[in-house]
């Protein structure tokens, strides 16, 4: 990648080096490069060349014073050997925090990289529809002719709604019909089944006194007898 096409890449131009900024540094770092045969002020010469004319922004100038400041530091060990173990301790230190900087840096142009592609996505418009057609009235549609047309349903519905009004008649249940038919049977040793039946008002009582009946013949209190189909029941007491 030149230095053309991406600014933050520059090339530093000195009789012992030619080429990145930062590929200096690591070729100094690997002690591939002597540190004494460089000259940070070609270096500082050549960085302000690269950008003469322009305009340079804070960013490309706080790479560059990170880079520089390490070069001039790892400068300053080879000319002053006899540095005291502080003073070595105090530049790990700013070595250090040097380093972290430009760490933070390059997180600082991920994130930065990560919002302008979040901006650049669009969601997907939302969906104009068309608005509902108007509803079609019949011709001639009034209130008057909806209301008498309401009113003919009515009318014919009427005699399927009306509800009859019918009296509800308490039918004895068949332990109820038993006790009696008990009662009967105690004081009578025969009974006719067309006696039993005699006095019911309907149906219902028919069927809950056969059913009583049954349920005496089951428990043997009572046996039953027909001569002939058709014939009345004897109901003789056990």
């Amino acid at each position: 990648m030149s230095a053309k096409s991406n600014p933050t890449v520059y090339n530093i131009e000195t009789e012992a080096f030619s080429g990145p900024l930062q590929l200096l540094l690591e070729l100094i770092e690997k002690e591939e490069l002597a540190i004494t045969d460089v000259s940070l002020g070609a270096v500082t010469g050549s960085y302000l060349k690269h950008f003469e004319g322009g305009e340079v922004s804070s960013e490309h100038l706080a790479d560059f014073l990170v880079v520089a400041t390490w070069l001039l530091y790892l400068k300053s060990r080879e000319l002053l050997p006899d540095i005291k173990a502080e003073e070595e301790e105090g530049a790990e230190g700013l070595a250090g925090q040097l380093r972290l900087y430009q760490i933070f840096m390059e997180a600082a142009k991920g994130i930065e990289e990560g919002y302008r592609m979040a901006a650049s996505v669009h969601g997907r418009p939302k969906a104009v529809l068309p608005p509902p057609p108007a509803p079609v009235w019949p011709e001639g549609l009034v209130p008057s002719s909806l209301e008498s047309a309401f009113q003919g349903l009515l009318n014919i519905l009427r005699p399927f709604l009306a509800l009859r009004e019918t009296s509800m008649e308490r039918v004895r249940s068949v332990g109820e019909r038993m006790e009696e038919l008990r009662a009967m049977i105690g004081t009578r040793a025969r009974l006719a089944w067309r006696d039993l039946t005699a006095g019911a008002k309907s149906k219902m009582e028919v069927v809950v006194s056969f059913l009583a009946l049954l349920e005496l013949v089951k428990q043997r209190a009572v046996q039953t007898k027909q001569a002939r189909a058709f014939q009345d029941i004897l109901i003789d007491r056990l």
